[in-house]
């Protein structure tokens, strides 16, 4: 994969990485996870399920913003998604407004890398390719990166990632504003592309690599140079053909006449296709003046839509905008960018049927959008939502991953905004295997989303395989980070048979076989290890240790709960449930101390419960028996 070794190599001209954030149209999570976060980490690609964890544990460790936006039409059902990484599907209509903007039919389209380390280096790099197989390896693609080190560039950036979501935080820095080397043009900026090709005044000459073409192409380069002011203004264009001959637009009398005055001219590729390659989805234009040439690198496609720059505010007309992007800069000679010229005839041009099959058909959205969050801290989902399209309609519901009942969707009537839907806790942690909501309507789903993880460095992926071995890992003091005897949580380690994997215990139940000592000695260490974190002061780590790390308090008593399910009321497992009570009580003490100086790592009630455990009936004696009971409950801090 050519791109995925440029890709390395920018990575390589920076120090730590602090921010990779993506942009595509059609999005392959998998490609991502299994090709594109080992390339940022510095890995391999992983080989099996225990990997991906490994892979989001050093995303974690590393402190990397990693984020893909993504059209949300684009976003199928079948998508497999294995880590917890930041993907945020993007639906137009609720961007900022850009002029063109057509909420029903423009698209998602930009394709752009953004990377930056540490130390502030940035490195930009936007062109053709999705994140995809397709896009990085298979097809013929087009990228250009660029270092930001001037002002403009760096306004740019920050207009076209906030445009997208306003929540992005950018530092305000002082850059030189000498650089017109190059410049980031995109649909949310102040020039667009046909604007930016006219730096070299009106060119004469237009020369374009475009896979999709404008569906009457006469039209369209007609429109163009009336956009240009370039009234004598000649097309060259090198495009990919269907099974390798079919041009895709049709044929008219318009096009035969542009093709017989020269006027339009088509061109071989000039770089020979690998017989692996699948397309060439490259989309370069090139516009050649008095003054020189402009080169432009994006995801600009040679369609209306796709050049982002003929639409008006309205869509009255029948024309719209794609939300594109991608980087033009000057160039003083005049590359060759074209092989041989051939003339098509009307044999060459797709015919109405293929072009209906070769088009774009992105499914229907709702009439409203809903941004699902979930919280891996507070452990609850947060549901914003508004209403576009027609009169608001209280029928449909959301179905949640490890929330039995359907939530109502209530909307408002008059600001079209969703009603105030309160932090919804789920009983398990489903969304480790199932990342999508849906919704219904009528009782029949009509879509379903991709549900936006945040602080995932809370999330529990891996636990110990029974409660012996979790005890045992107490008595030893070991580190649950690298512990052997870590795996990964019951519900993960077939992740084929992922829809399945909550139906059967959470939990291996085996027979456990340890002496009173034993279990004493291990909860000790483990009252040990919480008290080590008072001296640390952090909410944050006490909150891990209780609630996330391999062998944690929520983990044990978990354990502990399954085991009294299938054994006797026996003295050793009174013990047990108490031992494990008392544990959660000593930190709710440390984290009630601890919070008085961090207030941002709050605990809600609803975890805390999933500390506690029931204690068995233990049989009771004569009232000496009792009162030795309630002497062991006192010096254990047991509540009885």
């Amino acid at each position: 994969m050519k791109l995925m070794a440029e890709f390395k190599k920018q990575l390589e001209q920076l120090s730590k990485i602090k921010r990779v954030w993506l942009t595509t149209f059609n999005l392959d999570i998998s490609f991502v996870e299994t090709h594109v976060l080992p390339a940022v980490l510095g890995g391999d690609p992983p080989r099996n399920r225990m990997d991906y964890e490994t892979l989001q544990l050093a995303l974690q460790d590393n402190g990397i913003d990693f984020r893909v936006f993504c059209d949300k039409r684009m976003l199928g059902a079948e998508q497999h998604k294995r880590t917890a990484i930041h993907v945020q599907p993007v639906a137009v209509r609720s961007l900022k407004a850009f002029a063109g903007m057509s909420p029903k039919n423009s698209l998602f389209h930009p394709k752009v890398i953004y990377l930056e380390d540490v130390n502030g280096k940035m490195i930009l790099g936007a062109g053709s390719a999705n994140l995809t197989i397709s896009g990085w390896g298979r097809n013929q693609e087009a990228m250009d990166f660029r270092e930001v080190n001037s002002q403009k560039r760096y306004e740019q950036i920050e207009a076209f990632f906030t445009s997208i979501d306003p929540s992005l935080q950018f530092q305000k820095r002082t850059l030189p504003q000498n650089d017109n080397s190059w410049n980031f043009v995109h649909s949310f900026g102040e020039r667009n592309l046909l604007g930016s090709l006219r730096d070299s005044g009106a060119p004469n000459r237009l020369t374009v690599w475009s896979p999709y073409l404008s569906s009457d192409l006469p039209a369209f380069i007609s429109a163009l140079r009336d956009h240009l002011e370039a009234p004598h203004l000649t097309v060259n264009l090198v495009t990919d053909r269907i099974d390798g001959r079919y041009i895709r637009t049709g044929w008219s009398e318009a096009m035969e006449t542009m093709l017989k005055s020269g006027q339009l001219k088509f061109f071989e590729n000039p770089s020979p296709k690998h017989d692996c390659t699948e397309m060439t989805h490259a989309k370069i234009w090139m516009a050649e003046g008095q003054k020189g040439s402009v080169i432009a690198i994006g995801s600009w496609n040679f369609t209306t839509p796709g050049c982002a720059s003929l639409a008006v505010a309205t869509e009255d007309d029948g024309r719209w905008n794609n939300v594109e992007a991608g980087i033009v800069h000057p160039c003083d000679s005049r590359p060759k960018i074209t092989g041989a010229a051939y003339m098509p005839d009307a044999q060459d041009f797709a015919s109405a049927q293929m072009l209906e099959e070769e088009g774009i058909d992105p499914p229907e959205l709702p009439p409203f959008d809903l941004t699902v969050t979930y919280d891996w801290q507070q452990g609850c989902y947060q549901v914003d939502g508004k209403w576009h399209e027609g009169a608001v309609d209280d029928g449909y519901w959301l179905k949640l991953p490890g929330v039995d009942a359907p939530v109502a969707l209530k909307w408002k009537p008059r600001k079209k905004s969703l009603e105030p839907v309160k932090d919804i806790i789920p009983e398990s942690d489903a969304l480790l295997t199932d990342h999508f909501y849906r919704i219904e309507y009528q009782g029949e789903v009509r879509f379903q989303g991709l549900i936006i993880e945040k602080r995932a460095e809370f999330r529990r992926a891996q636990s110990y395989g029974s409660l012996q071995e979790l005890l045992n890992s107490y008595v030893s003091e070991a580190d649950p980070k690298t512990n052997d005897s870590v795996g990964l949580r019951h519900c993960l380690r077939n992740m084929d048979e992922a829809d399945q994997g909550w139906l059967a215990s959470e939990l291996d139940v085996q027979e456990v076989s340890i002496s009173y000592f034993r279990l004493f000695y291990a909860m000790q260490e483990y009252r040990k290890r919480l008290e080590s974190l008072k001296e640390q002061n952090s909410a944050a780590e006490l909150h891990k240790w209780l609630f996330v790390y391999p062998g944690c308090l929520q983990e044990l008593a978990e354990k502990v709960r399954e085991h009294l399910k299938t054994s006797d009321a026996t003295g050793f497992n009174w013990f047990l449930a108490n031992e494990v009570n008392a544990l959660g009580e000593f930190a709710r003490k440390i984290y009630q101390r601890q919070q008085c100086s961090d207030s941002t790592s709050k605990i809600e009630r609803h975890k805390w419960k999933r500390l506690a455990v029931v204690v068995p009936e233990l049989p009771m004696g004569d009232g000496r028996r009792e009162a030795y009971i309630a002497l062991i409950g006192k010096e254990n801090g047991y509540v009885l």
